[in-house]
C-alpha cells in the first residue's frame, strides 16, 4: 500500500532539495568556496535525476547509489583536472551532492573529527 501512493513531494521541488542540499554540504560540512557549490548543484541535481527515475524502475534503484557516486567521483575529478584546476576542489565537489543517499557520513565524519582533534 505504501509503495502505491503518490509521492508526498512535487518532483520539481525534490530536484530542488538535491541541487540545494548538494551545494550547500560542499560548501558547509567539506569547506568548498562558490565555484564548489556552483558545480556540487549541477552535480546534486544529476543525483536527484538518477533518484527519481530509480523510484520509476526497480533495476536501477539497486545500483542507484553506485551509480551516483561513480558519476560525482568521474565528473568532479575531470572538471578538477581539466576544466578548473586552481579553483575547485575534487574531495567536496565529489560528496556534497551524496550526503542526502548517505545519511549517517555526515554524522561519521563529524565524530571522527572531534574524536581525533582535528576539527577547523
Amino acid at each position: 500500500r505504501i509503495l502505491m501512493e503518490e509521492p508526498e513531494y512535487h518532483w520539481a521541488l525534490r530536484l530542488f532539495a538535491f541541487t540545494m542540499v548538494g551545494s550547500m554540504a560542499t560548501m558547509l560540512f567539506y569547506g568548498g568556496h562558490e565555484m564548489d557549490g556552483v558545480l556540487a548543484a549541477g552535480l546534486g541535481l544529476l543525483v536527484g535525476l538518477c533518484d527519481l527515475y530509480g523510484q520509476y524502475n526497480d533495476t536501477f534503484s539497486r545500483v542507484n547509489d553506485f551509480v551516483c557516486a561513480f558519476l560525482c567521483a568521474f565528473i568532479s575529478r575531470l572538471v578538477h583536472t581539466y576544466v578548473l584546476p586552481e579553483s575547485t576542489c575534487y574531495f567536496s565537489v565529489a560528496l556534497g551532492p551524496l550526503v542526502y543517499l548517505l545519511p549517517g557520513f555526515s554524522t561519521t565524519t563529524g565524530v571522527t573529527e572531534v574524536a581525533s582533534g582535528s576539527v577547523m
